[in-house]
């Protein structure tokens, strides 16, 4: 799993507007849900936030995490027999985003 946040320079992603994405490969077995493991330290994950359906790469921020907050967090995907190892990290703070900034511009 390779997981990415939209950051700008002072980290700082919209709490309500953010996304975060991830990339998956299925070596081998299928997720049947994949878990957005965060905490307020690194590698120290305190909450999960589920995503139930394994055929998406995207998902809001707000529908991952709790609250607005500074996080470090990793995805994993998961199955009848456990979970995969984790994805890399990532640290950002989830909050107000600053008037007029571009939020998620992606080109393709």
């Amino acid at each position: 799993l390779i997981l990415s946040v939209p950051v700008r320079a002072q980290q700082v992603v919209s709490y309500d507007k953010g996304v975060v994405s991830w990339e998956w490969t299925q070596p081998v077995g299928v997720a049947s849900s994949f878990r957005f493991k965060c905490g307020t330290a690194s590698k120290i994950y305190t909450s999960v936030g589920i995503v139930a359906d394994p055929s998406l790469r995207a998902v809001p921020l707000k529908s991952v995490l709790f609250a607005p907050g500074t996080y470090f967090c990793v995805m994993v995907a998961a199955n009848q027999f456990g979970e995969s190892p984790p994805s890399n990290e990532i640290n950002f703070t989830a909050g107000d985003a600053p008037v007029g900034v571009i939020m998620n511009l992606t080109v393709k």
